[in-house]
């Protein structure tokens, strides 16, 4: 998962990094989310910790061992889960179309019947009972 982490890291040219750990916790994703949505609202952007350079993370598969910068934290939930919900829908796709959602984090194989496109809501954070917006997905 973390070779996969660095490849969406190189990829994206940083975008997306497994290095976020820090950031994650100082905007309140320390806790669980009912406790998020009760407690104080977010740190800003301009106040987040530095999360690392993810091109400093040396990842040896020979020998099976990562090194990391001091202090530098990893998240690979994100990762994970796109891992699992890809991996998951590959194999249910040998039964039928399938869509799986793996905590927000989605996976789609093959067409639904009749053709239509796979409708994912997108959550708005400030109206959780009105989705922000829709993919449509084919």
């Amino acid at each position: 998962v973390l070779n996969d982490a660095l490849v969406a890291a190189r990829l994206s040219d940083g975008l997306v990094t497994p290095t976020v750990l820090t950031a994650l916790e100082a905007t309140g994703y320390d806790r669980d989310f009912a406790q998020i949505a009760a407690g104080a609202p977010a740190q800003s952007s301009a106040s987040l910790p530095a999360s690392g350079d993810w091109r400093a993370i040396r990842l040896d598969p020979q020998r099976r061992t990562v090194a990391l910068p001091p202090g530098m934290r990893l998240d690979l939930n994100g990762v994970a889960k796109g891992w699992a919900a890809t991996r998951a829908a590959q194999r249910l796709a040998a039964h039928g179309p399938a869509l799986v959602d793996a905590g927000g984090d989605i996976a789609v194989r093959g067409a639904r019947a009749g053709g239509e496109p796979w409708a994912i809501g997108i959550a708005n954070p400030f109206q959780p009972d009105v989705p922000l917006d829709v993919v449509l997905l084919t």
